[in-house]
């Protein structure tokens, strides 16, 4: 039962989710795999609200905000700060290592929510009236023109009137703002536009006509663009006053780039509230395969749109990630890391549910089956239970390559043994050596190294996976397909990719590596530790494959060429072998994975320190040795966050 705060009862839905490691602790095997249950409710999220669980005999009651904060500070004060001192004594170590300052900011930043340092940083981030003033008073030589795409369809006159307000009130004024509308024989939308093309030619009622679906709608404005840029944008949603000045800029920074997008919040259809903003890293190839990230705002060059094409009505519901797809391909694509889009959050919207168009999953994965096919990448994709996430699992490749299986760290010849079986079993992939110790790395006939723990043992991902049929929609529950080694070499096929790391699980199936980003003072940031393997935190960051800078030596897969070529580990580090390893080869222009359907679990709980905890010698080497490539802004992440304690949280 949920209740909210005046005890009254709120509907809800339930859904079962698998949580093996729920079943094994109860059953002692994963025999009930669908142990655990997700929650969804329309609520305040600034309110509390109670759920209730009840076996007939004993019952467990939790107070907790609608967007998933727990309330104990306020309602169970003793039992709070016991449970924080339990969890985050690091946090005096910190005080100790890396002074008061960053131990007052960790103290504070467990008592507040992300909403609370959102609502913060986007007040911080607001354009003032002087900075508006200015950016209008400012000329850009050869500035381009954007062509702004908005198909409608029935669309609430209150939510379209913002919309067009939101555009016109920007601050770079070369434009058009062309709505093709779909909603004949209603009449609402043509009347409100050329109500506001009368009195701004830059507003253009582009076409009116019966529904064609949403990518139909956008051809149809699409077709009559005459400016230098195409911009993407939804008929409900709303621009901040410097989004077009902003892309303009980066135009001008980076001529290269065909592409350009930006982070992105969610707002109350009021427009009162802001909140789950998209923070997003510079262009990542591989995490739009699993997920389209890049998402609002989106541009692209005129030229790379015409040889692009039309949308593609048979991606109906993930028409924008079949074409973002395309257009990345062709160019270079740039990323502005300030939220420009507000994405608006109502009934209807897949902003507020995923689950209000299902679809979008289905028409994604053909999507991503038509880039592979395109680019000549021999793989299928598969649906998930996450709404708009997809699983790329690569086929077997057609010469098998010896892999050397490297096994570290301390453990008998049992343990050796076990660990052994397990890579032999988790496929019918044979052509393998094993060697024991680290050291064996430069004895290794491979083409490609990977290195796992001894009692280490792999394990299948935690997805939920439906493959298309032959009509391109998601059939029934899947087997899971092997991914290792094959999703391991699959990324490594790809020349760009130097090294990539399995998703690291301790024996209590919390992560213990989920990523890593750079960290000009400390070396490394590791990210994820200590949350639960399948948690979608970061929009399924953790489950998504994505670059990283770093991964870690339990799981790692490196091409021997590259291996060589970065003269091997570097005897000066230990703890940060692995880490100045992937940091030579980013030098060298080679890029990173971290790839979550490979799951390697460890044969011990770790509760390892913060990197820089590990030994500030190495990181003090590990700085100074890669100063130049530190000193630069990770790629990976973005400037509005900071790692602090193994927590990706907002920079306030």
């Amino acid at each position: 039962e949920i209740t909210d705060e005046k005890k009254h009862p709120v509907d809800f839905d339930i859904q079962a989710v698998k949580r093996p490691d729920v079943s094994e602790r109860i059953f002692g095997d994963e025999s009930h795999p669908f142990s655990g249950f997700r929650i969804t409710f329309q609520g305040d999220a600034e309110k509390p609200y109670t759920l209730t669980v009840t076996d007939g005999e004993s019952k467990e009651k939790n107070m907790f905000l609608a967007a998933g904060f727990s309330k104990d500070w306020q309602y169970r004060p003793k039992a709070f700060l016991r449970e924080y001192w339990n969890t985050r004594r690091e946090i005096v170590k910190t005080a100790i290592d890396a002074g008061f300052g960053t131990f007052r900011r960790q103290a504070k930043g467990f008592y507040r929510t992300d909403a609370y340092n959102y609502a913060v940083l986007s007040a911080l981030q607001d354009v003032s009236e002087e900075t508006a003033a200015r950016q209008k008073e400012e000329r850009f030589e050869n500035g381009p023109k954007f062509s702004l795409i908005v198909p409608a369809y029935k669309t609430v006159p209150k939510y379209l009137r913002e919309m067009i307000d939101s555009v016109l009130s920007g601050t770079y004024p070369d434009f058009e703002l062309l709505i093709a509308d779909g909603s004949a024989p209603d009449t609402s939308v043509k009347e409100i536009v050329e109500a506001y093309a009368k009195k701004d030619s830059r507003v253009v009622f582009a076409w009116r006509g019966e529904n064609r679906g949403i990518s139909g709608n956008t051809n149809e404005a699409l077709k009559r663009a005459s400016g230098d840029w195409i911009v993407l944008m939804d008929h409900d949603d709303i621009l901040t006053p410097d989004a077009l000045y902003e892309f303009a800029k980066k135009v001008g920074e980076t001529p290269e780039a065909g592409a350009v997008y930006s982070d992105e919040d969610k707002i109350s259809r009021d427009l009162k509230k802001r909140f789950e903003p998209a923070f997003k890293p510079e262009f990542d190839p591989i995490r739009l395969t699993e997920n389209n990230y890049i998402c609002h705002l989106f541009a692209v060059k005129k030229e790379i749109a015409d040889r692009v094409g039309l949308f593609d009505p048979d991606k109906d519901g993930a028409q924008d990630q079949d074409y973002i797809l395309r257009c990345t391909r062709l160019t270079k694509t740039a990323h502005v890391p300030k939220v420009l889009y507000h994405w608006r959050s109502h009934p209807a919207s897949t902003a507020e549910s995923s689950a209000n168009k299902s679809y979008t999953s289905e028409a994604g994965a053909r999507s991503v089956q038509a880039h592979y096919k395109e680019t000549g990448v021999r793989a299928d994709v598969y649906v998930t239970d996450f709404p708009g996430h997809y699983r790329t699992y690569f086929h077997a490749p057609e010469n098998e390559p010896l892999i050397s299986v490297i096994q570290i760290g301390k453990g008998d010849h049992a343990s050796f043994e076990a660990t052994k079986r397990s890579v032999l079993q988790a496929s019918a992939y044979q052509n393998y050596e094993f060697l024991d110790g680290v050291e064996r790395a430069k004895d290794a006939s491979g083409a490609y190294l990977f290195f796992i723990r001894k009692g280490a043992k792999l394990e299948p991902a935690e997805d939920t996976l439906y493959l298309l049929d032959a009509s391109g929609h998601a059939s029934e529950e899947a087997a899971s397909p092997k991914a290792f080694p094959y999703n391991l070499l699959g990324r490594l096929e790809d020349g760009d990719n130097a090294v990539v790391g399995a998703k690291i699980i301790d024996f209590e199936d919390r992560v213990t590596y989920g990523g890593a980003l750079l960290n000009a003072r400390h070396g490394v940031d590791v990210l994820y530790r200590y949350e639960l393997r399948a948690s979608r935190i970061d929009n399924g960051r953790l489950i998504d494959a994505h670059r990283t800078s770093a991964v870690s030596l339990d799981g790692m897969m490196v091409k021997k060429s590259a291996f060589e070529e970065a003269g091997g580990f570097d005897s000066a580090f230990t703890a940060f072998r692995t880490t100045d390893l992937c940091y030579t080869l980013l030098e060298k222009g080679y890029f990173h994975v971290y790839e979550p359907s490979v799951v390697v679990k460890l044969p011990f709980v770790n509760r390892a320190r913060p990197a820089f905890m590990l030994s500030k010698k190495e990181c003090r080497a590990l700085a100074k040795k890669h100063a130049a490539l530190l000193a630069k802004e990770d790629p990976c992440g973005n400037p509005n966050k900071i790692v602090h304690m193994d927590r990706y949280e907002l920079k306030v």
